[in-house]
């Protein structure tokens, strides 16, 4: 039963059906249906939620709209527009019964898809990270600078291009000194302390608030 429930889900459009291939390992077949390679179907398609470029989500409930703000530790926070308060839930006084159980039912969805591709994603970080994997610099930027979620993530890691190394802020790529990097055209793969200068590394603590244990991130 579980081989037929996996085979019919790769033809559901769902992204509980994307994020249920991705768990028991059939993306790449997933992906091969629609045309794609594994990678890029991970990238463009499962890992979009929907949010704006600041990492939001709006929720129109009639009276009022909650608003779903993607924080740095890769958590939500709900905010009320109508109170201009945080609050722990979507609010029902007073909302749409429809509207009300939608939103509710997607937000649900989107913290628990967030929290599953970050997974995914740092085990693949995490695999990169020991083989010296690199990535070209076209669809690093691509991926990491219009996805919200994977731009967090990226966040939290010190990365490399020849021997120079940087990481992304709000404000877009810095470098061990917090001023802008321009990231060129050279492959892209995460740091790795001990091919580091140890003056860089000293600095990267000092500028930011990433260590150079950075890996633990990826171990969470």
């Amino acid at each position: 039963p579980l081989l037929q429930f996996r085979t019919g889900c790769l033809y559901n459009n769902t992204r509980q059906a994307m994020l249920f291939a991705e768990k028991y390992h059939d993306l790449g077949k997933y992906a091969e249906i629609r045309g794609m390679d594994e990678d890029t179907f991970r990238d463009n398609y499962l890992s979009d939620l929907g949010l704006d470029e600041n990492g939001k989500k709006y929720y129109d409930l009639g009276n009022t709209t909650a608003v779903a703000s993607l924080k740095d530790d890769l958590s939500f926070e709900l905010y009320d527009n109508k109170t201009q308060k945080t609050v722990k839930s979507i609010p029902k006084k007073n909302s749409d019964p429809v509207k009300y159980e939608a939103a509710k039912k997607d937000f649900a969805e989107l913290k628990k898809a967030a929290k599953q591709i970050a997974k995914t994603r740092n085990r693949i970080l995490f695999e990169a990270f020991l083989t010296g994997r690199t990535f070209s610099a076209e669809n690093w930027e691509q991926v990491h600078m219009h996805n919200t979620l994977l731009n967090r993530i990226a966040r939290l890691l010190i990365w490399t291009q020849g021997e120079k190394s940087f990481t992304l802020s709000a404000e877009g790529a810095i470098d061990s000194g917090g001023q802008p990097y321009e990231i060129s055209s050279k492959p892209i793969r995460l740091a790795h302390p001990m091919e580091m200068r140890q003056t860089e590394v000293a600095e990267w603590q000092k500028s930011t608030k990433l260590t150079i244990e950075f890996l633990l991130v990826l171990l969470r």
